[in-house]
């Protein structure tokens, strides 16, 4: 309740709100008909405010701080000073912004002047007066003479980043303020006097974290050892009764198996009741929408259990929320900065809220107004309630906007996922501007002092990615111009050294045109090499990486192997029993899961690729080809120290971690998602793959070039059949004690390691995926070559 509460109470205390349940948001005053469980609690907080006028609430977020009072103590306040013909008035702020601006808005309001800047300054001014107390300047108001004043300070743990990050002075003053109230009416209790004709009560709620904090300002700390109230964690009974009383007054029914297991789902974590509450308005809602016309609502277990649990319903709705407000690609990263914008890191590594007023917003975000504007009210509307403030109040430039419950910040996946959520890339892009911050102000005392050239392009690239500006800079430590000032001239000699790069390639061009054809050749592959690695900067960034989906292609140089993104996921590894031509080592059956994407070579590498290795002296040999053909064709007589030495070669050339893939690995990319015997059916088939009986013009004569049959879903070529491509695990007799999560088992006898896929010289039941051969280390054949993997940056 953030408006009058007057005395003309009955509409609010009587209309029963429109559903039972309020969802994420707390509860508000109408609402009071709909609250239980809290009884005792409502009780005990109004004994204490009988005997001191300021009173501080506190616990972990969740327990419902807010809830107690606006739908609690607040009502039934209301509910017997009424019938004593002495009504309260209250009304409700938070801190974030300005206390002082806060209070006094709420004050002109009740005394008739709402939205009147002129009135609220004058209230301001009157904070600052020497000696000033709550109670004097409420007496100094026509419209609040000789009333009881209730104030709600909700939140006041903003009060601690507005003193640090604001103004110390108004800070204290705020505090001095509530602090003061109390200790006078003690002093003028104890002493028999006359209470002041206004008689002012605060309440004050805070997590329990911040307790610490409270030293920092004078007499706060002795305030709050009189007044405080930890709110307590509810009873089972209480629980039950807040859970399913409130459907049952509008005739319907939460099943007492639900309720249970919605206290056990929560099981006393800090976001309990707010995360069963959105819990119950979600079904509630679904329930009623099915149900049929005139027949009792019923809710049970099923809605939860589909959903996978409370913090589980929370997060789907969130993401469902984001795709009906925002069902573009722009909208959607509105909706990504305008969270990053509101969330912040605490210094305990704590994720928090981080209120903004929706004109810092539209600057911080670059998105105009009118369409931050719809997201915002998207976010906000009644069912949703993710964002704050809720219904009814009008979004103006100076609105603070806030997260609705800090339980969405933890529970919500887009946003918390500790790997790439939009919390944890908003903190590593804080991380980079203040790296930016330290070099732009060593480039600022000596101009000599700018970024390399791979740094430039890598700093560029991400400038244009996260559309930086200084609004957002402001927030890790500003100096925008400045390190626009770096990035310009980092690039302007960038491009001055690859002007004199290219001479140098051109000089070396003409030089190696005048050598032998041996060495024109060699010389060729390296100045190749050396511009896609130096020059053209083909390699991909980080966040190039990190922008990848599955099957996209790429390649870190023109002669290295294209590669494909294969995406993380869980498969069965084996084979069953009754497969056809299945060996005893496919077994047993087990669940793999690989939990993050990584790249796999499209092809098998090929002679082209190999020679290449081979010419500018990173492999030792060059195997035959018996005359079958070089170029496209796969790379065979490779044995699997020669693998290795190919992958250490290419992973330092291009600074990226190339290696061969692990047996689990292989297995879960040659199925492509299917879980048949062969990656296109039950069967072989004909010209689905090159195997002595697949039905190809090469079955059992030779290899056939690399992408002559059709590729599996994840868009890898020959995963069955050509050649049998070098893992990188060591032997094992069957899967017993086998890795769970992808890993390559390096356990046992190294001497020989696995391989997989069959070859042109093999039978069809060879080139099943669940087929596996261990095959000594030193081993060269005809049939024999590799694939490679790359690990993505995460």
């Amino acid at each position: 309740m953030s408006a009058e509460w007057s005395a003309n109470l009955t509409p609010h205390v009587e209309a029963r709100p429109k559903y039972p349940y309020p969802g994420l948001r707390p509860f508000e005053a109408d609402e009071w008909s709909i609250f239980f469980g809290r009884e005792a609690m409502i009780d005990e907080v109004i004994d204490r405010l009988a005997s001191h006028r300021l009173v501080v609430i506190h616990g972990s977020s969740g327990a419902g701080k807010s809830s107690l009072v606006r739908a609690g103590v607040l009502p039934k306040l209301a509910r017997q000073h009424r019938r004593a013909g002495a009504p309260w008035r209250t009304c409700t702020m938070r801190p974030s912004g300005g206390p002082l601006w806060n209070l006094a808005r709420e004050l002109a309001r009740l005394d008739g002047n709402a939205d009147d800047a002129e009135c609220v300054g004058q209230i301001v001014g009157r904070f600052n007066r020497r000696g000033a107390t709550l109670s004097a300047v409420v007496s100094s108001l026509k419209g609040l003479e000789r009333q009881r004043l209730c104030i709600l300070v909700d939140q006041f743990e903003e009060m601690f980043r507005f003193e640090k990050e604001t103004s110390r002075e108004e800070a204290e003053l705020f505090v001095d303020l509530l602090v003061r109230g109390d200790a006078e009416a003690a002093e003028r209790a104890a002493a028999g006097q006359d209470q002041q004709a206004a008689t002012v009560h605060v309440i004050v709620t805070m997590r329990s974290e911040f307790l610490g904090d409270c030293a920092r300002f004078s007499g706060l700390a002795e305030t709050i050892n009189r007044t405080q109230y930890l709110v307590p964690r509810m009873e089972r009974d209480a629980m039950l009764r807040a859970i399913r009383r409130p459907a049952q007054l509008y005739g319907g029914e939460v099943t007492l198996d639900l309720a249970e297991r919605l206290i056990a789902d929560a099981g006393g974590r800090e976001d309990e009741l707010p995360l069963i509450q959105h819990g119950l308005m979600l079904m509630w809602h679904e329930a009623t929408a099915t149900a049929s016309s005139g027949g009792k609502i019923v809710i049970d277990a099923a809605p939860l259990e589909a959903a996978g649990g409370l913090s589980r319903m929370l997060s789907a709705h969130a993401d469902a929320a984001v795709e009906a407000a925002a069902p573009d690609a722009g909208r959607r990263d509105a909706v990504e900065r305008l969270f990053r914008a509101l969330t912040d890191v605490n210094v305990e590594g704590r994720a928090i809220r981080r209120p903004q007023t929706f004109r810092d917003l539209v600057a911080a975000t670059g998105t105009d107004a009118d369409t931050l504007r719809g997201i915002v009210d998207a976010l906000r509307r009644e069912g949703v309630s993710f964002l704050t403030p809720y219904p009814s109040q009008p979004i103006a430039d100076a609105t603070p906007i806030d997260i609705g419950h800090e339980a969405l910040i933890r529970c919500w996946k887009r946003l918390a996922n500790a790997q790439d959520g939009w919390l944890k890339r908003e903190f590593d892009d804080g991380l980079i501007w203040r790296s930016l911050l330290v070099e732009a102000k060593s480039f600022q005392r000596n101009k000599r002092r700018i970024l390399s050239p791979a740094t430039t392009a890598e700093r560029s690239d991400w400038w244009r990615e996260r559309k930086v500006n200084s609004t957002w800079a402001e927030r890790y430590g500003g100096n925008f111009g400045l390190v626009e000032k770096l990035l310009a001239a980092s690039r302007r000699s960038a491009s001055r050294q690859r002007l004199v790069q290219y001479a140098v390639i051109g000089l070396l061009l003409v030089i190696s045109g005048a050598g032998v054809a041996y060495a024109s050749w060699t010389n060729r592959l390296r100045l190749q090499l050396w511009a896609d690695l130096y020059l053209r900067r083909s390699v991909l960034s980080v966040a190039q990486e990190q922008s990848l989906k599955p099957q996209d292609r790429f390649q870190d140089c023109t002669r290295c192997p294209e590669m494909v993104v294969v995406p993380a996921g869980s498969f069965i590894m084996g084979s069953p029993a009754a497969e056809k031509g299945r060996n005893d080592n496919e077994g047993p059956l087990h669940l793999v899961t690989i939990a993050h994407p990584f790249a796999v070579s499209r092809f098998a590498v090929t002679f082209d690729e190999w020679d290449t290795c081979y010419g500018l002296g990173g492999c030792t040999s060059r195997p035959e080809d018996l005359n079958w053909g070089r170029g496209d064709r796969p790379v065979i007589n490779i044995d699997w120290a020669s693998a290795q030495e190919y992958v250490s070669w290419l992973s330092k050339q291009t600074g990226k971690e190339y290696r061969l893939l692990s047996e689990a690995e292989w297995e879960y990319a040659a199925r492509g998602g299917t879980t048949t015997a062969y990656y296109w059916g039950t069967d072989i088939g004909i010209g689905n793959a090159n195997c002595d009986g697949c039905g190809s013009q090469w079955d059992g004569k030779k290899t056939a070039p690399v992408g002559s049959f059709p590729a599996n879903s994840f868009g890898l070529y020959d995963m069955g059949g050509n050649v049998w491509q070098w893992v990188k695990d060591c032997s094992h007799d069957d899967y017993s004690r086998a890795p769970a999560d992808g890993s390559a088992w390096m356990t046992g006898g190294c001497s020989a390691h696995m391989v997989r896929g069959g070859s042109w010289f093999d039978t069809p039941q060879l080139v099943r995926a669940a087929n596996r051969f261990t095959t000594p280390g030193e081993a060269r054949l005809s049939s024999l070559g590799f694939r490679i993997a790359r690990t993505l940056a995460p």
